[in-house]
Parts: structure tokens; C-alpha cells; sequence
């Protein structure tokens, strides 16, 4: 038996058999591993595949078409892994100049020369691979004599953000409205909530090697990752919890935005910065439900991202509303407590099969992702590109205008259709009714889609109705439907989303000469420029902002470019010896443009279905339509001939 040569920050790895070990690992992930060890061209040149079919709207993983190479990887894993553990072997750390090679190894596809930076830095090899240019400390200030800066928001985006300020030195305070880090996972912690992306691929490329527990981690599991993020950093003494802002305004005569917060006690105080990220999230304001007579309801009612946990659910009968993300998580955890289950559903809902989504990562594993040289390293690359900007991926999304079919767009879209049919009617055999029921009439890929935790498997059980007549008004005893007929209810659970579309809200932003950030996006709702500035707002970004919802890569991935994004754009005008920064309106106007014709072709505006991609000007707000090499290389550093640039000596400032 063995012991693990080291621990992960959080759990703690059984021992295990090595040779039971080395047989859990992915042979993908372990030839790139082991290649990075030994660099044999024979390990190079084994041929693999991609058997599997795109079964949902995340690639199928890569294999070894001969079985004789997996048993061959294994053995001379073990021979390696032996040599380690005896001192006769030091491990051997990959190079930039590796990055073709192993990322090859790792997606069977040959990387183009301009994206090998982007994938050094999501290999993550070494410390902070991605991380802003270096800024003179000098420079800094001499520029900035007071340098601060706030952060709103301690979620995902707001660490992102802190570590990389930190990485250059810039000094930072994060103000936090709750009372600990984490923003939506701190905030949603109803049954079954889970992040709905592998969870290497919804982690940090400065904190790679977590020991996840689980292949797509639970809110308790998140939270955990975001906590030992910051104490691991020592961010917490930078964080003012329970402080929420209220209100910003830009001061021109001294290049500094006020800060209007208000504390835990009721008071307000004005906190001044030179520069403001906001990372308040998407997913961080409930949208309450306007369903008649909810007031009268004489049992329980609560929005699934406020969920009260003194409420017992075992044995009463519960009334789930929306088939959403979360309505559709949290379906299966009810139907295991509650004596009678209803879900209302106003439309149906896309929900497609992921392998492992709610599965533990088993010992064996866990002890190779701690213990093998990258291994986990590796194991990051193949969920990032299972995610990433793959052809077949990315066009699931795209409409093609000659594409003559009813229920899909183009051929890509409807070989997905096809899938997630056929799976729906694997999962409800035997059940027309409910066959009719759960299968949308707007092609997939429109709306958000949720993954499958056992909520078809819910669905079937005697105790479980799905209710698709329209909810008339909630009555003291339950809900009222269309027609009259009344389901009596102790508990009513509201999985009725996020306030997603508007933007910074409910906080007021002004900006140069007075202009509100509001009135500034009461054309057709929110617009930034790269989704991170906004013109006439100088000093401000904006984290996970209008339009970077992704359709590849996913939040993290993209915040980390975001908040390398604003470091560097405060490198550069310490370098400019300049004091602010500000998109001009053209480059502002040219973007977006593009934006909306890129918009334009894609599946989100279809007129059967409504989302909270979509704001009530009919725009969608929230998702991006770039690829994220796209993306990359436009945030890498702010090109400074598309921004003004003021204050300075020679301004007398």
C-alpha cells in the first residue's frame, strides 16, 4: 500500500494500490503526462480517436485506438511513477516550448502557433502562469501616489481579479455584501446545486491542483475551492464584508470615483478609488415571481437561491416552479424527501446527459491527480478543450440560413437534437405523456441547458406530477391553475432565475459630467465595450459584464482574462504616466456593431422560447458569440489607440 507523496489543500487521499492507481487514470491524460517525463516519440506517436458521439453539447473525450498502447502507457507509468517514488528520478517540469506536443497529446487537435501562449497558460505549470505584464513599481507610483483600488464583489470574478493586482503590486480592497467569499456560491445553497462544467475546467489556472472531489463539484465543494483561494493568499484582510455599494460617482477634477456604501448596521460611508472592477456576477440578484396572490400562500415560499434550511421537507408536499438550472437540480432532491411533488412548468426545457455529472472521483484517481507528475495538469487541458472552441462545439450555436428544418438550425444543431431526443425517450420509456411533455419545440442550445441529476428519473415516480397548465394565482392551501383546479401545497419553491439582464443593478453609476450609467443603457439595455468598458465611465471595468457569457471556455476562464484586462490597463497608464482611461465611443460603437451582427446568426433569439439571455428590448444581453482564442487575444493588453488617456503632469493633475 501506498502513501500519498503529498496531500491536496482539502482532501485528504486513501491510500491506494499504485498499479489500481495508474489503471483509474484516463490513458489520454497519462501519455501526455508521461510523455512530459520522458519525451519518447514513440509515446507521440500512438494513434487516437474520438469514438464517441457528440451525445451532448460537450465534446466526447479523446481515446487511444489501440488497446495495446493503453496497457503499454500504464506499464511505463508504473516504471516512472516506481523511479519517483525511489529518489532515482526527479520529475521533470513542462516547458512553452512543450505546449504543441502535449496540447496535441491531450485533444488529437494541432494548435495553431498564435495560441500557444493561451494554452501555457491553461496548462498552468507553473506559479500564476497567467498573469499581467510587470509594472514598474516606480512608475506606479509616481503615477498613482495613492493607488487604490476597488473590487466589488468576492465571487469567483472579484478573487480573480484581487490575485491578479496582487500578482503587480497594485493595492486593492474588495467590498463584499455578504458575510463570507464565494457571491453565487455562497448565496445558493439549495439541494442539489452544483456547477454544471467539469470542475478542472471551472477552476483557476493559479490554483490548478485542488483535489476535487467530485467531477462536477457541489456548491459546498466551490465554496470550499474559493475560500482556500483567498486564505491561501491572504486576500481575506483586503475583504470589508457585509458592505454593500449603493452608489458610484466619477469625480474628473481629481480622476477618482466615490464609493457609496452601506454597511451591516444601516450606515453609509464614501470610499474613494482611483479605479473600480466590478464583479458582482450574473447569477448574484434573485428575480422574485410575479405570480398573483403569492402573499396569501399560507405555507412555506422561497426563492431557491435564498432557501431556508430550518424548513423540513421530508414528508409534505412541495410545488416546484420553473424547469430552469436550478429548477431542474433541485427536482431530484426533493423527490427523495417529499411525500407529494409537483413541478410547474411553463415550457420544456433542453436537459442533456453528462457522464459522472453528479459522481464522487474515486480514491484510486484522486491519488493520481495529487500524486502523478501533471497528471492533473493534463486532466485540466482535456476539460478545458472539451469545453473550448471546438468546431463541432461551437456551432451547436450557429444558425445556418439554408437550413431547412423545423426543429433545429443547421446540421450540427440537429444531429444534437436527434441526441437529446433519443435520450429523453430512453429516460421516459414507456411514458408518451410525458415523453410530449419534456420535449421542447425550440431547437437546443437556445436556451441555457441544464444537465440531468436524475430528474427525468424523478419525473417517472408515482409521488412526482408535472404540471404544464398555466398557474392561474397562488391560494392560501397551494396554486391555482387555469381551469380552476387547485394543487394543495405546504411548500412552494420559486426556481424562477436571476435578475441576469440588468447589469450593476440596483447600484447607480455616474459618470462623466453627470451622465447615468442607467440612462446610458436605456436604448436597448446594456452594452460594454469587450463587455468591460463602457464610454464616458473612465476607470471602471466590468467582470463577467454585458455580453461574456461564453460559449466556450466558460466564467472563470474568461474572468481571469477580464481582470488580467483591467491590471494591465492600469500598467499601461503608469506607464503613460497617465491617470485614467476611457474607450473612445467609436471603437465603443464598432464593437458593438460587430457584436450584434455575430449576434444575429445564432440560435438564442428564436421566437418559441423566451431565456434570460434575452432582455425586454428583445437583445440578447448576457451571452458572447466569440470564440475564446477570440477573446483572448483582444484582452491580452488594451490596445491604448482605443482609448483615451487623460490626466497627467502635463494636464495639472
Amino acid at each position: 500500500m501506498l502513501t500519498a507523496l503529498r496531500k491536496g489543500p482539502l482532501v485528504d487521499v486513501a491510500e491506494v494500490d499504485l498499479e489500481s492507481a495508474i489503471a483509474a487514470a484516463d490513458p489520454i491524460a497519462l501519455r501526455a503526462a508521461l510523455w512530459i517525463q520522458t519525451r519518447s516519440p514513440a509515446l507521440a506517436a500512438m494513434p487516437s480517436h474520438r469514438p464517441g458521439a457528440m451525445t451532448s453539447h460537450v465534446v466526447p473525450p479523446l481515446e487511444l485506438r489501440e488497446p495495446s498502447d493503453v496497457e503499454r502507457v500504464r506499464a511505463e507509468a508504473l516504471v516512472v511513477m516506481r523511479a519517483l517514488q525511489a529518489g532515482d528520478l526527479t520529475p521533470r517540469t513542462p516547458t512553452a516550448a512543450d505546449v504543441p506536443t502535449i496540447v496535441e497529446l491531450l485533444t488529437g487537435d494541432r494548435v495553431a502557433e498564435e495560441t500557444h501562449e493561451f494554452w501555457w497558460e491553461e496548462l498552468a505549470a507553473v506559479e500564476q502562469s497567467r498573469r499581467p505584464d510587470p509594472i514598474d513599481e516606480a512608475a506606479l507610483r509616481r503615477t498613482f501616489p495613492d493607488l487604490h483600488v476597488v473590487i466589488i464583489g468576492s465571487g469567483m470574478g472579484g478573487i480573480s481579479a484581487a490575485v491578479m493586482l496582487q500578482a503587480v503590486g497594485i493595492p486593492f480592497t474588495i467590498l463584499e455584501k455578504n458575510a463570507d467569499v464565494g457571491g453565487t456560491w455562497f448565496s445558493n445553497t439549495y439541494p442539489g446545486v452544483r456547477v454544471d462544467l467539469p470542475s478542472r475546467a471551472y477552476s483557476y489556472t493559479f490554483e490548478p491542483d485542488h483535489l476535487w472531489r467530485h467531477y462536477f463539484a457541489p456548491q459546498d465543494e466551490l465554496l470550499e475551492y474559493l475560500q482556500h483561494a483567498v486564505d491561501r493568499r491572504g486576500l481575506r484582510e483586503h475583504i470589508e464584508f457585509e458592505t454593500e455599494v449603493s452608489a458610484l460617482r466619477w469625480d474628473a477634477d481629481i480622476q477618482t470615483w466615490h464609493i457609496t456604501v452601506r454597511r451591516a448596521d444601516g450606515s453609509t460611508t464614501t470610499i474613494d478609488a482611483n479605479f473600480v472592477v466590478s464583479a458582482v456576477g450574473l447569477f448574484s440578484r434573485p428575480r422574485q415571481t410575479d405570480i398573483d396572490g403569492l402573499g396569501t400562500f399560507r405555507g412555506t415560499a422561497m426563492h431557491t437561491s435564498e432557501w431556508d434550511h430550518s424548513v423540513d421537507i421530508k414528508g409534505r408536499r412541495v410545488g416546484v416552479v420553473g424547469t430552469g438550472s436550478s429548477g431542474v437540480q433541485v427536482v431530484r432532491e426533493l423527490a427523495d424527501a417529499a411525500s407529494r411533488l409537483t413541478v410547474f412548468q411553463r415550457s420544456a426545457n433542453w436537459i442533456s446527459q453528462l457522464a459522472n455529472y453528479t459522481s464522487p472521483i474515486p480514491d484510486d484517481e484522486l491519488w493520481m491527480l495529487a500524486n502523478f507528475p501533471y497528471y492533473v495538469n493534463c486532466v485540466r487541458i482535456m476539460q478545458v478543450h472539451s469545453i473550448g472552441d471546438t468546431d463541432a462545439r461551437v456551432g451547436f450555436n450557429d444558425v445556418d440560413p439554408d437550413w431547412d428544418d423545423p426543429h433545429s438550425v443547421s446540421k450540427t444543431n440537429a444531429a444534437l437534437r436527434e441526441s437529446m431526443v433519443r435520450y429523453i425517450e430512453e429516460q421516459l420509456a414507456g411514458r408518451p405523456d410525458l415523453i410530449e411533455k419534456v420535449t421542447p419545440v425550440y431547437p437546443p442550445m437556445a436556451r441555457r441547458v441544464p444537465k440531468d441529476n436524475g430528474w427525468y428519473a424523478a419525473l417517472r415516480e408515482d409521488h412526482v406530477d408535472l404540471e404544464t397548465r398555466p398557474i392561474r394565482r397562488v391560494v392560501s392551501d397551494g396554486v391555482e391553475l387555469e381551469g380552476g383546479d387547485v394543487v394543495e401545497l405546504d411548500v412552494l419553491v420559486l426556481a424562477t432565475g436571476f435578475r441576469t439582464t440588468e447589469y450593476l443593478w440596483p447600484m447607480t453609476v455616474t459618470g462623466v459630467d453627470g451622465v447615468d450609467l442607467s440612462e446610458a443603457w436605456s436604448t436597448d439595455g446594456p452594452r460594454a465595450y469587450l463587455g468591460i468598458m463602457v464610454p464616458r465611465f473612465p476607470n471602471l471595468f466590468c467582470l463577467y459584464g454585458p455580453n461574456t457569457n461564453p460559449i466556450s471556455g466558460g466564467p472563470c476562464m474568461w474572468g481571469e482574462l477580464q481582470a488580467r484586462f483591467a491590471a494591465e490597463a492600469i500598467g499601461a497608464l503608469a506607464r503613460a504616466g497617465r491617470r485614467s482611461i476611457d474607450v473612445r465611443r467609436e471603437v465603443f460603437e464598432a464593437y458593438n456593431e460587430l457584436l450584434d451582427e455575430n449576434l444575429a446568426t445564432k440560435v438564442w433569439l428564436d421566437s418559441r422560447q423566451t431565456s434570460y439571455f434575452v432582455n425586454d428590448h428583445g437583445r440578447v444581453v448576457t451571452n458572447a458569440p466569440w470564440q475564446t482564442r477570440q477573446y483572448w487575444r483582444w484582452t491580452r493588453r488594451p490596445e491604448l489607440d482605443d482609448y483615451h488617456l487623460s490626466g497627467g503632469a502635463d494636464e495639472g493633475q
